[in-house]
């Protein structure tokens, strides 16, 4: 019995022989998506940079808010937060498309709509009393937090 190489290489020879002609379309191809992720990458940024900038002009602005005024804009920035918040995490899943860049606006815009909540909300509810919380809440909290660190500590 003889034993023959030449089978496998044969087979891996058509392969590449197939990839040597084929690589111009292939890499034209790629060449293309690469040209549209970097279009998106600059679109993106260039919208964070936007939204960051609006952000931060409201932030000054809100200062000057009423309580009907802070109670008309609150569920739009709620929302907004939450669109974002969603979008990061797609963006997570993609890993920022490859681009720091990406991930730090989009954390920078997060926070300062976070920012713009707490203000919005103190101006909204300012003068309101509070709620008291729930006695037996507060003590499935208490007990689930010392569960947890008992839980921690053990390990």
């Amino acid at each position: 019995m003889t034993i023959s190489i030449a089978p496998s290489i044969e087979t891996q020879s058509s392969f590449f022989e197939r990839e040597i002609k084929l690589f111009p379309i292939k890499q034209l191809y790629i060449n293309f998506l690469e040209r549209i992720l970097n279009s998106y990458l600059k679109k993106l940024n260039s919208m964070l940079d936007e939204a960051y900038i609006d952000i931060q002009g409201a932030l000054v602005v809100l200062k000057d808010y009423t309580q009907e005024d802070a109670q008309r804009d609150l569920p739009s920035v709620k929302k907004a937060i939450r669109l974002l918040v969603t979008f990061k995490a797609r963006l997570e899943k993609a890993e920022y498309l490859g681009s720091k860049e990406v991930e730090t606006k989009i954390n920078l815009v997060i926070s300062s709509l976070y920012d713009a909540e707490i203000q919005l909300k103190k101006k909204a509810f300012a003068g309101q009393p509070r709620t008291a919380t729930q006695p037996e809440l507060l003590e499935a909290l208490a007990s689930d937090s010392k569960e947890a660190m008992q839980s921690a500590l053990s390990h």
